[in-house]
């Protein structure tokens, strides 16, 4: 493969620890963190794992320019 397109943040994990030699992306089409509002201990888990997931070096495209600059997700 060229390219590996994580398209959740779930996923961008696996993506990153991929042994494969491709160009590893990472789509993002909202700001996941702001799914998980519930103040219990498994919300906090996906919460966090979500928020980390824009800091892992994939490279993040965005499909708005609201989200170019956006909490954690800095890209152009």
């Amino acid at each position: 493969a060229d390219v590996v397109l994580a398209n959740h943040s779930f996923t961008a994990s696996p993506v990153k620890k991929s042994i494969i030699k491709a160009k590893k992306f990472y789509y993002v089409q909202a700001y996941e963190p702001e799914y998980f509002y519930h103040k219990n201990f498994k919300d906090f888990i996906l919460k966090t794992i979500s928020r980390k997931s824009y800091q892992l070096g994939l490279n993040i495209i965005v499909n708005a320019s609201m989200y170019q600059d956006y909490k954690e997700i800095k890209t152009h």
